[in-house]
């Protein structure tokens, strides 16, 4: 019985080191094992940091970055009065508030806001008031 209980003993801490993964003493100048002779992999330099256009979509930090794009783009449109005209974006979506003369300003607000890259859809809350 007794011996019974010694093999088990030793079984036992034989699969408790082959569980660690532990290679033994190691000898000097020589790799315990071939694993340990492989090439090391070199550290990566890190990336540069991330600009604000390339923030992850839907954080607020690319939010802020398309709706600063829009209206960029509404203000520098040669002939387009879109002074009066806010914009607010959430996961691409790009709401337009604000009021503009005639419809057709509606319309092309809504459109170039479209065309801007990042935007998937366009809310147009813009209204149309004679004299705004």
């Amino acid at each position: 019985m007794k011996r019974i209980a010694s093999i088990m003993a030793a079984a036992l801490c034989a699969l408790g080191v082959a569980a660690c993964d532990w290679t033994g003493p190691k000898s000097a100048g020589k790799p315990a094992s071939s694993a340990a002779s492989a090439p090391q992999p070199t550290a990566q330099p890190a990336p540069p940091p991330a600009e604000k256009s390339a923030a992850l979509p839907g954080s607020p930090a690319s939010d802020a970055v398309l709706s600063d794009k829009v209206k960029s783009a509404l203000v520098s449109s040669p002939g387009l009065n879109a002074q009066g005209v806010d914009v607010t974006a959430a996961d691409g979506v790009v709401t337009l508030y604000g009021t503009v003369d005639v419809r057709s300003e509606k319309d092309r607000i809504a459109l170039l806001a479209m065309s801007v890259d990042g935007v998937r859809s366009v809310v147009n809350n813009v209204v149309v008031v004679s004299g705004s």
